[in-house]
């Protein structure tokens, strides 16, 4: 593994070294846990736990009604609720977790207890995912094709009704962020990319950009359907001009991407979940990541370390206002770290309107606008002003270098803003 940060704003590539340093241990065996008569539960939103579960109550239940905490994810998934006993299905099942219906969250969480299938082979009648309750139990898209390729499509079943069964497995999750690792869930990779059909069209040494400029965020803005995001044609534009294939992974089947992956020279994403389908690139592989906010992405330092990559990362983005990993919004554009990653690999710039006083006016006012309507004085309370003051100095080289390059765009009330903001955060 090979990290490069000479593109990345001096505090900010501490903060990448920082956690590429991080404890994460390697777990050399998993264990597993075996419940008789045990129901499983689909997900359940409850609003007194909203601010502790991110997905809602429900896993597996123990032939006495007792919670088995082994089948929950912190702070994810987890806990009882009141519910009526399903008649027994005479089947040994191994649960699998939920089936997150984000790209991002389903690599990370909901296949780490695959490596079951492959350790014990055929010692179970099913594999077990739950949703939400009511949610639909058809597998489709990208994640059906991917349970296909690693061999145990047709003996999986997504419950939204609670089911009991005569015996219930619940493997240990192979990786959990911020603690562990495994060759086990390494190996859950390698089982997919090794189920690929031969051949294909993509020839080896071909550049590929993962773009999320399809991909729009549900919420409203002013009655329109926006993107917390801007800048996201910009990259497409660049990548586009210096022979990148643009690749939309919600719009491509994984067949077809994995095909491109695993023939790339180099793999180009934006930060966030986007770029966690590194994870799915052959060992070693050359990626290149495009920040989007001054707070690094833990997820991304751990996958560059699991599928040992060679990773340069490049502050491509300005932030007037601290932003992180809780909504945005972001702003992306040809700064002086993306110039100098292109001036040095000898790259083009993107469409000169990217770069025109007219764009930079209006990135302003987008993100300005956005950030209030996101955000409010919220800002200035509670634990998102406690989770800022952490990287206080990674904010505050990103907030004053932007600051300055936007300057002759900001309206008055920006700057009165901008100085109590500096004052909660105490620099």
């Amino acid at each position: 593994m090979h990290i490069d940060d000479r593109f990345t704003r001096p505090h900010k590539a501490a903060a990448i070294r920082k956690l590429h340093e991080a404890e994460l241990s390697d777990r050399r065996e998993l264990s597993s846990e075996c419940f008789p008569n045990a129901t499983v539960l689909p997900l359940i939103k409850f609003e007194e736990d909203k601010e502790s579960l991110l997905f809602g109550r429900g896993a597996v239940i123990d032939e006495q009604g007792r919670y088995a905490e082994c089948s929950g994810i912190p702070g994810r998934v987890g806990g009882f609720y009141e519910h009526e006993t399903p008649p027994l299905t005479e089947e040994k099942v191994v649960f699998c977790g939920y089936l997150a219906r984000g790209w991002g969250h389903f690599l990370i969480e909901s296949i780490t207890r695959l490596w079951y299938a492959l350790s014990h082979e055929g010692e179970a009648d099913r594999y077990v995912f739950v949703t939400g309750e009511n949610g639909g139990t058809a597998i489709e898209g990208n994640f059906r094709i991917f349970l296909e390729l690693f061999g145990i499509l047709d003996r999986t079943v997504l419950l939204d009704r609670p089911a009991r069964f005569r015996e219930v497995i619940v493997p240990e999750r192979a990786y959990v962020s911020g603690s562990y690792t495994s060759g086990a869930y390494n190996e859950i990779l390698d089982k997919v990319l090794s189920g690929l059909p031969e051949g294909g069209s993509v020839k080896p040494g071909a550049k590929l950009f993962l773009s999320r400029a399809h991909l729009y965020d549900k919420k409203h803005f002013y009655g329109r359907k926006r993107s917390r995001e801007r800048g996201l044609d910009m990259l497409d534009d660049f990548f586009a001009k210096n022979g990148f294939t643009i690749l939309y992974p919600e719009r491509t089947d994984l067949i077809t991407q994995l095909n491109f992956m695993r023939n790339a020279a180099v793999i180009a994403s934006e930060s966030g979940s986007c770029a966690h389908n590194m994870l799915l690139a052959p060992r070693g592989a050359q990626t290149l990541i495009l920040e989007r906010q001054a707070l690094p992405n833990r997820f991304q330092t751990e996958i560059d370390r699991i599928r040992d990559l060679d990773t340069c990362y490049v502050d491509a983005y300005y932030a007037l206002y601290p932003t992180a990993d809780f909504g945005g919004p972001y702003l992306l554009m040809y700064n002086d770290y993306m110039k100098r990653y292109a001036e040095e690999h000898s790259m083009t710039a993107p469409d000169a309107r990217y770069l025109s006083p007219f764009y930079y006016r209006a990135s302003a006012r987008w993100f300005i606008r956005l950030y209030r309507h996101l955000w409010g004085a919220r800002l200035f309370w509670g634990d998102e002003i406690d989770r800022i003051s952490d990287w206080s100095e990674v904010f505050s080289e990103a907030n004053e270098e932007s600051f300055e390059v936007f300057r002759p765009y900001l309206e008055t009330g920006f700057y009165r803003l901008k100085w109590k903001l500096r004052e909660k955060l105490g620099y």
